[in-house]
């Protein structure tokens, strides 16, 4: 970790000069933030990184609860399916997305049309929405090994005694298990937040075409030109490595939080 960490700060105040790193400088920065494109590639980044944690953690959440809490037939079958899906490379992933709901190429998008008589593809890949949905497809067995482990080991006599005493059984979700859950579900969050910002994949070849740029692709786009503007990268990943410390702070938080929790509890 010190080695990049260190290349990306001494590239980030010197001055490129083509053949390395030169003097100290800080055009870098000016040049990477003095547009008002950097607002755009902010909001970009956070509202992909935000949607892709909710979406992601609905649908872990979705198949935590239907392996650990309920008698669903095929639970095993179903917890090994999910994690195949995120053996699979994230540039296949976005790949096959693309293949299924392109406007132009997607089979999935000439099935609908045909199926109920559309003229234009109703579904279209190149968006901030079809982002959010290939990305999630790819990472949510993530939010589900956050979420799975805490759902066994949650103690159901705390949310028996509470129907016991009279409560339904939404009253005791949101008053006894939500509560018991909160730090597995923040950490999930989370550690979800960070790979969307982190995401390069799907911004490469969805984002782009939809002219969505978050700073992974502008980070790349800087590194590719001509000259190479490795100055420029370094400072715009600043910004990236920056957000991502600060919710990995967050989340640490959260996960020392939960170890002192389940202390408490089975104390108790």
């Amino acid at each position: 970790v010190f080695v990049p960490l260190s290349a990306l700060l001494y590239n980030a105040f010197t001055e490129d000069t083509g053949f390395g790193p030169g003097a100290f400088s800080l055009d870098n920065f000016v040049e990477a933030y003095s547009s008002w494109h950097i607002l755009r590639l902010f909001w970009n980044s956070v509202v992909f990184a935000l949607g892709t944690a909710i979406t992601t953690f609905v649908m872990g959440a979705l198949v935590a609860w239907a392996v650990e809490r309920t008698d669903a037939p095929g639970a095993a079958l179903f917890h090994t399916l999910s994690l195949l899906s995120f053996a699979v490379p994230g540039l296949l992933m976005a790949m096959a997305w693309i293949f299924v709901f392109s406007p132009n190429i997607g089979w999935g998008n000439a099935v609908l049309k045909s199926a109920f008589g559309l003229g234009e593809a109703p579904v279209n890949i190149y968006s901030m929405a079809g982002m959010t949905w290939a990305l999630s497809s790819h990472y949510f067995p993530l939010a589900y090994l956050a979420l799975g482990p805490a759902l066994r080991v949650l103690d159901v006599r705390m949310e028996e005694a509470a129907l016991m005493s009279g409560g339904n059984y939404s009253q005791v979700f949101t008053r006894v298990t939500l509560p018991l859950l909160r730090p597995a579900i923040l950490s999930a969050l989370l550690l979800l937040f960070v790979m969307g910002m982190a995401s390069y994949e799907v911004p490469r070849l969805i984002g782009r075409p939809a002219r969505i740029d978050v700073f992974t692709t502008d980070i790349q786009g800087a590194i590719i030109s001509t000259p190479p503007a490795f100055g420029v990268a370094s400072a715009l990943g600043l910004t990236l490595l920056a957000i991502c410390i600060l919710a990995v702070y967050f989340y640490r938080r959260a996960t020392r939080h939960a170890e002192s929790f389940a202390t408490i509890t089975g104390k108790g």
